[in-house]
């Protein structure tokens, strides 16, 4: 059974730059990142304003990922990289737990439409099932939810 983690990643601001320094047991190709935690709703305020207890700036953000058995140990030698539970992960992403978002699947289809809609031409049927996310012909179509990607990874 692969291995739920949460990663604490240091960052570094500079000038307008923003760097990030991954603990050093951390394997970019052995980990499927679910998510980081500044791109959830209110994460990066969260993670800019963070302090430690003592009231200072404490630089530093989570990403949640899946790593397999195998890595794992290699992963959780590292006090900054913790094994969780799925509850611990669905706490993580609250409200977002469930949230899909549209995306585009096929840019040139989307362009097309746009461009018939602009000319003022009727879209087909075909056009419009390209634009509607619940359907699956390319054009635009809707991301997993976190929970759709966390039981799809076996949690």
């Amino acid at each position: 059974m692969p291995k739920l983690i949460k990663v604490r990643i240091k960052r570094n601001q500079t000038g307008g730059t923003t760097r990030y320094t991954y603990p050093t047991e951390y394997n970019a190709h052995k980990i499927n990142v679910i998510c980081y935690e500044s791109i959830l709703a209110g994460g990066y305020d969260k993670v800019r304003n963070r302090e430690d207890e003592h009231g200072k700036k404490n630089n530093h953000e989570y990403c949640i990922g899946v790593v397999s058995d195998i890595d794992a140990p290699q992963f959780l030698e590292s006090p900054d990289i913790v094994e969780i539970t799925r509850a611990e992960a669905d706490e993580f992403f609250g409200e977002e737990l469930d949230k899909k978002v549209e995306k585009v699947t096929d840019q040139n289809a989307v362009l097309s439409i746009a461009a018939k809609a602009l000319r003022g031409e009727t879209l087909t049927d075909e056009d419009k099932k390209a634009i509607d996310p619940s359907d699956s012909t390319p054009g635009v179509g809707q991301s997993r939810s976190y929970n759709d990607a966390l039981k799809e990874l076996g949690f």
